[in-house]
């Protein structure tokens, strides 16, 4: 049989008190019930910092490494096409007038031309005039774009067999009146 203890709680801004039984063995244990739940809550939040880390650094990671395989930085003017394997950043105040191929670009200024990559990325102060073909494109908001886009190396919807259905389109009237 469990002992329980009378507690007197009061509450002073509606004050109002109320009393409530406690089993005695939680009022004489209250440290370690007092560690246990701070020790529960701490690994909670060490989980969850180490999962946001992996994620976070595996991305900056990833950022790093595009960052070390670009070699060339534009920040001028520069008419007739431009075609480099390692990649391309074009600077704020550069123009380019001319095509643009590379494996990765990142573009904070502007080109009137067509640019084709694996990988660009195209800045909020960043514009382009011109067709763009790549295998993913990232556009932050405030860039302005003007031309055809083509995503190349769409994967393969799973269950390939996939056949396309002929949809007939009724005009609205025509079936209200039915």
């Amino acid at each position: 049989m469990r002992h329980k203890t009378s507690v007197l709680i009061v509450n002073s801004r509606e004050r109002e008190s109320k009393v409530r039984q406690v089993p005695t063995h939680i009022i004489m244990n209250w440290r370690k019930y007092a560690m246990l739940t701070t020790s529960l809550v701490a690994a909670l939040f060490l989980v969850a910092g180490f999962l946001i880390y992996q994620n976070t650094s595996r991305f900056y990671r990833e950022k790093l490494e595009r960052a070390n395989y670009i070699r060339s930085r534009i920040d001028g003017r520069v008419e007739g096409n431009i075609s480099l394997k390692q990649g391309i950043i074009l600077g704020d105040k550069a123009f380019v007038e001319g095509n643009m191929e590379s494996d990765y670009i990142i573009l904070f200024g502007h080109i009137r031309g067509n640019v084709k990559s694996k990988e660009i990325v195209l800045k909020s102060t960043g514009t382009v005039q011109g067709d763009i073909v790549t295998d993913a494109l990232e556009i932050e908001m405030g860039s302005r774009y003007n031309g055809n886009l083509k995503i190349s190396r769409i994967e393969e919807v799973e269950g390939g067999d996939y056949e396309p259905k002929p949809v007939e389109i009724v005009p609205l009237k025509q079936y209200e009146d039915e």
